[in-house]
């Protein structure tokens, strides 16, 4: 690791992936095993050692007595032993050990018998089912791991390897001196096989330029149903508006879908205030965080079936084969994190498309609540996981979008009058001037306008005490 590596790590803090530990009255290692366990069963992960909580380098003594400590962790106080790596960096007491643990297939547990799993930035036990859930996973997670043997080095995308590099070095605020093997093999994405390189599973889907020729799951379908259920359309027809396959490697899949979504949502508009804001029928970062999950935790082994993402009227579904990895449920998935494929999830988080691990599922929530139509819904069937993110639209912006009957003839001044309506409940002249930026005389005409043809009614008799609401005769045949 160099110094400016070792930076970036401290810079990010703790998290999923790195743990610090000041360096103060020696190694215990009882206490560095729990963490070496931990990393061990999750993604895998780092141990700085001499770094305080708030990132404060408070040095490490790099004795023989203490390397054997280190090493003795993981051989002597892991179940199984964990295999490590130790380096140190930097001189006197501004030194820091750097024990790097891979993610293993294993289930590890601690001398004592306690099995540990890396959550967040804290190194949390497991009991009953959950053990035998993780233990059940481990023995499926080396797919992504598995070698492609009809495939070579010849089949990676170098226009898609300098993207990650470029990312990768912005993260690092450094240049990475690599050839394109060097990478591959640091990332575990290709192994030295009788005198060539041969692609992972995790190598071909992230950087192949085909990844479809080698592994048929791969890739995206989506779908664009009329109506909210598969031939509830216009005159029920059947099938679909709108199908595409995308394929091609994990990241431009994922760009593709997502502009997709974008051309066929809908958008809308609120009235905050006084200022009109568009708002899309689906928040970006929920859609974008469902699509990396779906591409990321995949289940590869199930050759029949890809990812899909449906959408309807009322909602976006995306689907992805294969039930939750580990002892992840629905009850608990804002809360836990375990990755089935660590090394494209590790990839990822690198490219800068995870931004953090094991907050992406909070924060699709909130974003869900606070600018799209509602908390998502997750659905594990055992054998697919589904993420479903409603509509923000609301059931008249809604009949705005698919008829615009009502917006016929209508001014844009009044439509957006309308749309203040449906957000607020009521609008006055005065409000109505300061909207649209028109006198009261104009105010006053355009209002009736709209009582005229049935949108609006008229609530008061005169002076201040007038407003205007939507016409119940109007709501009800919307």
């Amino acid at each position: 690791m160099t110094k400016e590596e070792l930076k970036a790590l401290i810079e990010e803090g703790e998290g999923q992936l790195v743990e610090f530990k000041a360096f103060r009255g020696g190694v215990s290692p009882s206490k560095i095993a729990e963490t070496i366990v931990a990393f061990a069963n999750a993604d895998g992960g780092t141990i700085l050692l001499g770094i305080d909580d708030d990132g404060a380098i408070t040095g490490f003594r790099a004795t023989s007595g203490n390397r054997d400590k280190l090493m003795n962790a993981a051989r002597e106080c892991c179940s199984p032993e964990v295999p490590i790596k130790l380096e140190f960096l930097g001189k006197a007491n501004r030194t820091v050990g750097i024990l790097s643990i891979p993610s293993s297939h294993k289930l590890h547990s601690h001398v004592d018998g306690r099995v540990l799993l890396r959550v967040g930035t804290q190194d949390k036990r497991l009991l009953g089912g959950q053990i035998l859930q993780l233990s059940s996973s481990k023995s499926m997670i080396s797919h992504e791991e598995e070698l492609v043997r009809n495939a070579s080095l010849d089949d990676f995308d170098d226009d898609v390897i300098d993207e990650y590099i470029a990312r990768r070095e912005e993260r690092l605020h450094q240049k990475l001196h690599l050839t394109k093997v060097e990478l591959l093999r640091g990332l575990g994405l290709v192994i030295s096989e009788e005198e060539r390189y041969v692609p992972t599973v995790a190598g071909v889907l992230l950087f192949g330029k085909d990844p479809g020729r080698f592994l048929v799951q791969s890739g995206i379908t989506f779908v664009r149903f009329a109506g909210t259920e598969p031939g509830t359309g216009p005159g029920n027809l059947p099938g679909y508006m709108r199908r595409e396959d995308i394929n091609g490697p994990l990241t431009r899949t994922v760009e593709r879908v997502w502009e997709i979504v974008w051309e066929e949502m809908r958008k809308g508009g609120v009235i905050k205030g006084l200022v009109r804001e568009e708002v899309l029928e689906y928040p970006e970062f929920p859609v974008r965080e469902a699509l990396i999950n779906a591409v990321a935790h995949r289940d590869y082994r199930i050759a029949g079936l890809r990812i899909e993402v449906r959408m309807f009227d009322d909602r976006l579904e995306v689907m992805s084969p294969g039930s939750l990895p580990g002892h992840i449920t629905v009850e608990n998935i804002v809360t836990e994190h375990f990755s089935r494929n660590p090394q494209m999830v590790k990839v990822l988080f690198h490219w800068h498309y995870i931004e953090e691990l094991g907050i992406g599922i909070d924060r699709m929530i909130r974003e869900m609540v606070e600018k799209g139509g509602g908390e998502p819904k997750f659905v594990d069937t055992g054998h697919t996981f589904t993420v479903i993110l409603p509509s923000a639209l609301s059931r008249v912006e809604r009949i705005g979008f698919e008829r615009e009957e009502w917006a016929k003839g209508l001014t844009e001044r009044q439509r957006r009058a309308v749309e203040f309506l449906i957000n607020k409940g009521k609008i006055t002249n005065r409000e109505y001037q300061q909207l649209c930026k028109v006198s009261e005389v104009t105010a006053l005409r355009d209002l009736n306008a709209l009582i005229e043809i049935g949108i609006f009614k008229k609530v008061g008799v005169t002076g201040r005490g007038i407003y205007y609401v939507l016409d119940e005769a109007f709501m009800k045949g919307s």
